[in-house]
């Protein structure tokens, strides 16, 4: 790839992260204040809840918070909070239930600073049972604000420091970001804790395009697609005829049992091209979907399968 067809790219990439950034949603990583997400108040639960919770060990909601009102509306966020995980990850793959330890504010918004992950399961007379896993990590959508002002943009792989001594301690992340104060007006780190389901689809589009960014430009495709000439080009090359052929079985690329087109398919699939595929009605498109990431794992390469739909 040349220079043009780089800086293409990476115009392109800028304006995409700016698109998608424009769209964010008031998601509970971005804005607590004004989230409509359910979430469960700690910072006044029960201290031996507390400690039991922190020692890793799978504690009760009703054992955190004891009062009989408090806890009441605390269990109905609570089943709020373990659907919305279980849909997401059902979707996605991601669990996104979390305990906050520390919130960040600045110019009247206020976003989690650090999470850690929890399990969630139900118990006896709809109580939750609560399990902290040994897991700490930045909130995303702040190490994208700071790294974009000019912050440290190192400080998210130091998160899991906080789990490195006897006892989880978050005051030393606290007091870097607090450092960071002449980054933000009015910045301030708030000793909160609390429970929710932390899902930004946006962030999460946003952090994979930053971790394919050394890869991405790569592809002949996302090049075409920025304005590289020479890239699309190269897609509209005509494909060579394929012909019936007679094939060693032994070392037929695949998997199952495919006709003279499909073997074609893997062929170009195999030499790079970047090619659309027409299925007309009664053809077994899943069973060269199936070939094309055997052939693909068997040769060393990656395969991503996306189904159309989320019964696909």
């Amino acid at each position: 790839m040349d220079y043009i067809s780089r800086a293409l790219v990476a115009d392109a990439l800028s304006q995409w992260r700016a698109h998608v950034s424009s769209r964010s949603t008031v998601s509970p990583l971005r804005n607590l204040t004004a989230t409509q997400s359910a979430i469960i108040e700690l910072e006044h639960a029960h201290p031996s809840g507390l400690a039991q919770l922190f020692a890793g060990r799978a504690t009760l909601l009703s054992t955190l918070v004891q009062d009989r009102d408090e806890y009441a509306a605390a269990a109905l966020r609570g089943r709020l909070i373990l659907d919305e995980s279980v849909a997401v990850a059902t979707t996605t793959g991601m669990w996104t239930a979390a305990l906050v330890v520390g919130t960040v504010s600045w110019e009247g918004g206020e976003m989690p600073l650090l999470l850690r992950p929890v399990s969630l399961d139900t118990a006896r007379q709809d109580d939750l049972v609560i399990t902290l896993r040994h897991e700490a990590f930045l909130n995303p959508v702040f190490a994208s604000i700071l790294r974009d002002r000019g912050g440290p943009s190192d400080l998210a792989s130091r998160a899991s420091t906080t789990l490195e001594g006897r006892e989880f301690d978050p005051r030393p992340l606290w007091a870097e970001v607090r450092e960071q104060a002449h980054l933000f007006d009015n910045l301030e780190v708030g000793e909160r804790l609390l429970i929710g389901a932390f899902d930004d689809p946006e962030q999460r589009l946003l952090d994979d395009l930053d971790d394919l960014d050394p890869v991405i430009g790569i592809s002949d495709v996302v090049a075409a697609i920025a304005g590289d000439e020479d890239a699309r080009a190269t897609l509209a090359e005509t494909l060579p005829r394929w012909a019936a052929v007679e094939r060693d079985p032994f070392t037929e690329r695949g998997v199952g049992d495919l006709d003279d087109s499909s073997f074609f398919v893997l062929d170009m699939v195999a030499l790079g091209r970047s090619i659309a595929v027409d299925a007309p009605p009664g053809s077994d498109a899943t069973a060269v979907v199936a070939a094309i990431a055997a052939d693909a794992a068997a040769s060393g390469r990656t395969a991503l399968v996306v189904g159309g739909s989320d019964a696909a």
